[in-house]
């Protein structure tokens, strides 16, 4: 069962939530100040983690396979997760990986207290917290970061945290709207300041001594015939391909020591 959904009728909007209608007369309040907190149709915001979409709960699962398989397990693992939203990805992180210990931080404190309601595990430190912030140096083994950068102003900044905060030999997920398969100026939301194409992270990285270890893919949306969004493809279809482009791309990094 859906627990939120926006519905339009000229300029009125009724937003559902849990079973409640919140009713506003210009949505594009909304975003023009690019609000991100619960009602603003931008976040996941379930409480049960089988009511979160599949695109959002596949990639991290595909960050937890892939810490499984880069990662020394039989040591405890400090992780951080930015921007964790309500929770549910630093669940499925926690759940997968026994050893890790993590740090989730969000901007918003209706989803920070919503995670610690509901994706609490006992291994997880929700923070609620405006970005500029700084990560301790050099702490990290791994920090994850989906669908985040893409609202952030100074998106090199933001970059260049991870890097410091990261361990040597400290891996990276980051995941991004494909400027090329998703254009944000036909879909412009109000929440992304920018998009990316597949090559900007990685220009980066070799500026900030990164290594690309590997690259994904993801569908998600249908688009019309002008580059639309017009709905969304089967979720079982919502799957992660290895070096290939889709609408969003993750990125995997490592740290040379």
């Amino acid at each position: 069962m859906g627990v939120f959904k926006i519905e339009k009728s000229r300029n009125n909007w009724k937003i559902t939530l849990f079973g409640k209608e919140y009713h506003v007369r210009n949505i594009c309040n909304y975003y023009k100040n690019k609000d991100y907190g619960l009602l603003s149709g931008e976040r996941q915001v379930a409480k049960h983690i089988e009511d979160i979409r599949k695109d959002h709960l596949n990639r991290y699962y595909l960050v937890a396979s892939s810490i499984k398989k880069l990662c020394d397990l039989k040591r405890e693992l400090q992780i951080a997760d930015i921007f964790c939203g309500n929770g549910y990805g630093s669940y499925i992180i926690s759940k997968e990986i026994p050893s890790a210990r993590l740090l989730s931080i969000d901007g918003s404190k209706a989803a920070i207290k919503l995670a610690k309601k509901y994706y609490q595990t006992g291994r997880i430190n929700f923070l609620q917290k405006f970005f500029p912030f700084d990560l301790e140096k050099d702490y990290f083994d791994v920090i994850i970061s989906l669908e985040s950068i893409e609202h952030i102003s100074d998106d090199k900044e933001f970059f260049e945290n991870f890097v410091s905060g990261l361990k040597n030999g400290g891996l990276l997920f980051i995941s991004t709207p494909n400027a090329q398969k998703y254009i944000r100026e036909v879909n412009n939301d109000g929440w992304h300041i920018r998009h990316y194409i597949n090559n900007s992270f990685e220009n980066w990285a070799k500026k900030m001594n990164l290594d690309l270890v590997d690259w994904y893919g993801q569908d998600c949306y249908i688009f019309d015939s002008i580059g639309q969004i017009a709905g969304y493809i089967p979720e079982n279809e919502m799957t992660l391909k290895e070096k290939t482009e889709g609408q969003f791309q993750v990125f995997v990094f490592r740290k040379n020591a």
